[in-house]
């Protein structure tokens, strides 16, 4: 991706925090580079909410940097965690690693431990989409369920719980994690989407009929918290169980459809073209040519635009 990458705000900052040590001994705050870096932080916001997570994690990079020549730690802890969020959106698991891990320390140093938690839970899904290997996804977990805890968020607490019931390989350790995360905040809807999702997809490595369903359920409660990145799981899941069913490949392709939707207001631009890719044949399978031929022809498009 073009702009600023996550190393060089850090590069900036420690530039400017010796250039202050040879000044003084206290750190000064300047109200202009924390001004600056709020308005570079709704600069990110808004590219974020239109579905540019590139362009948000390049305001974020610049708001990051400003927040740490301002000497705004709690601002940093917050804009990093938003950086390493669009980053992660963006298609940059790894860069967004960096920043989520350098965000929760910051922040648990303050502390903040609700944001840290945050900041946890988001590094642990960047280091599983960039195979780092279950341990450190359990790692990452397991230090935002100790620092939800301590920040007293139910809801991250709820989170850190289903994650852990996502990666664990005993079946009755992963039941516990959700009816402890059921327990915790299951009224919540930011929790009762993976929720669902977490279920649908345990239902499914099983052969259980029950997955369809409850892909839909959570399809509906992600459409619900305006989550595209979300939905675009749940609907693919409910249209992998339809293309299993017998006479299910019409409502297969409409649900890849409508997956590809979703992955491209999330950002990511592959999955789309892979949930059109999969349409097209589901339409096929139905024996409707016309629905195959734009399908197919809008995933090439894409994938040329991607290129």
């Amino acid at each position: 991706m073009s702009g600023p990458g996550p190393r060089a705000p850090r590069v900036c900052a420690l530039a400017l925090a010796a250039a202050l040590g040879a000044c003084s001994s206290a750190p000064r705050r300047d109200p202009s580079a924390v001004s600056q870096a709020r308005l570079l932080l709704a600069a990110g916001d808004e590219a974020r909410a239109v579905g540019d997570p590139a362009g948000a994690a390049r305001s974020y990079a610049r708001a990051l940097a400003s927040a740490r020549a301002g000497d705004d730690r709690a601002l940093a802890a917050d804009v990093g965690y938003r950086l390493g969020v669009a980053l992660q959106a963006a298609g940059e698991p790894r860069e967004a690693a960096v920043q989520l891990a350098d965000s929760a320390a910051t922040a648990s140093a303050l502390p903040d431990h609700a944001l840290a938690a945050r900041a946890l839970l988001a590094l642990a899904r960047a280091r599983q989409d960039a195979a780092a290997g279950d341990a450190a996804v359990v790692e990452a977990l397991g230090r935002a369920l100790e620092s939800a805890r301590r920040g007293g968020d139910r809801g991250a607490e709820a989170l850190a719980h289903v994650g852990l019931a996502a990666v664990s390989g005993d079946a009755s350790a992963a039941r516990g994690h959700l009816e402890e995360a059921e327990r915790l905040a299951g009224g919540d809807p930011a929790v009762a989407a993976p929720l669902a999702l977490n279920r649908a997809r345990r239902a499914e490595r099983s052969g259980d009929a029950s997955a369809r369903g409850l892909y839909r359920t959570a399809a509906e409660r992600y459409r619900l918290l305006e989550d595209p990145a979300g939905l675009w799981q749940a609907l693919a899941g409910a249209a992998r169980a339809a293309d299993r069913e017998a006479g299910g490949a019409g409502e297969a392709a409409e649900l890849h459809r409508r997956a590809a939707d979703a992955a491209l207001r999330s950002g990511d631009r592959l999955a789309a073209v892979r949930e059109l890719r999969a349409a097209a044949a589901a339409c096929a399978g139905a024996g409707d040519t016309a629905c195959e031929g734009r399908r197919r022809a809008e995933a090439d498009r894409l994938e040329r635009e991607v290129r």
